[in-house]
């Protein structure tokens, strides 16, 4: 069997240690979840961890380990939903483990200055844990997602000052946004035919959406 949640937040906000972000505690919970289950011989996790940014409707692996990371990953369906073609999964066995790639996948990621902001995100990160469960009993396994997702925000592009490479990006990032929520509302209105085709951005997410 098979689900997937799609969850949206700041990456970078994991808040402060007395009080933690939504990302840092959806972690922590889902790794103490697996502890107590392990415990008790009931079920058994397996946990990994993908990061990757669409940047001019382009898949970048953001853990690759090729300097800088892996560019133009293709998107595919398959029986388990879907998939990043060769896209860069690692196995975790504790939230320490999934903020050490977080580090990594960051410095990889594409900022820029734009007229609106100084340091903007030029990309739509999405943080994925792949988690695969079995029940010690019936042996019965069950997969999921767990999308934690940074969206790249919309800029007007008579304000953004945008020019050459900046202004291609900012035309990018609304283009998959209004096809986001294209897709939110074709959902919605319940209709018969769902335009995830029409951006990388909703391809990706396609099996949460």
């Amino acid at each position: 069997m098979f689900y997937s949640i799609l969850s949206c937040c700041v990456f970078e906000r994991q808040g402060p240690p007395d009080d933690r972000g939504v990302n840092h505690r959806a972690l922590q919970l889902l790794f103490a979840r697996s502890a107590e289950a392990a415990a008790r011989q009931e079920v058994s996790y397996d946990i990994a961890f993908s990061m990757l940014e669409v940047f001019n409707e382009s898949i970048h692996d953001l853990l690759a380990p090729v300097q800088g990371g892996a560019d133009n990953l293709k998107v595919a369906q398959g029986k388990s939903g879907t998939v990043i073609v060769d896209l860069t999964i690692y196995p975790v066995a504790s939230l320490e483990e999934v903020l050490k790639h977080m580090r990594f996948g960051t410095r990889n990621r594409a900022v820029g200055r734009t007229d609106m902001n100084e340091h903007s995100s030029r990309s739509h990160l999405v943080v994925t844990v792949h988690v695969t469960s079995r029940n010690a009993v019936t042996q019965q396994t069950f997969s999921g997602k767990l999308h934690l997702i940074d969206l790249a925000g919309s800029e007007r592009l008579s304000k953004s000052g945008a020019v050459g490479e900046r202004l291609k990006e900012t035309q990018s990032i609304n283009y998959s946004l209004s096809a986001l929520g294209d897709v939110i509302n074709a959902r919605v209105n319940n209709n018969p035919h769902i335009p995830f085709r029409n951006s990388v951005l909703t391809q990706v997410l396609q099996d949460s959406l």
